[in-house]
């Protein structure tokens, strides 16, 4: 549910998404001089491009876990960790959240506390 809120803030879910004046593209806007260094326009190829945002957000979430972070902070902390380095804690970890939340409330669950 995390990946999926991350690509919903990210791209809305656009594979053909182009950010940061053509710097991030794809589902999870790799930067090219981040997670996309070195990749070209593979970071356009959907699979490629959650694949390599997998790696990173799975090792930022779990990072998160032996801190022992919960609810709406594990979410904030694992999507800044190494992903968002440079910030947004608060506006794209707004929209992270709000994604999650949405998510959650699709499946009958209550939100993040």
């Amino acid at each position: 549910m995390f990946l999926k809120a991350v690509m919903l803030s990210e791209s809305g879910g656009r594979s053909d998404a182009i950010g940061d004046s053509g710097h991030s593209v794809g589902l999870f806007q790799l930067h090219d001089q981040g997670y996309g260094a070195g990749m070209g326009d593979a970071r356009f190829d959907p699979e490629i491009n959650a694949e390599r945002a997998t790696r990173g957000l799975a090792e930022a979430w779990h990072a998160g876990e032996r801190a022992g972070y919960e609810g709406e902070f594990a979410v904030r902390a694992a999507y800044n960790y190494s992903f968002n380095p440079g910030g947004g804690w608060a506006y794209q970890g707004d929209s992270v959240v709000r994604h999650y939340n949405s998510l959650l409330d699709q499946q009958g669950l209550p939100p993040l506390d």
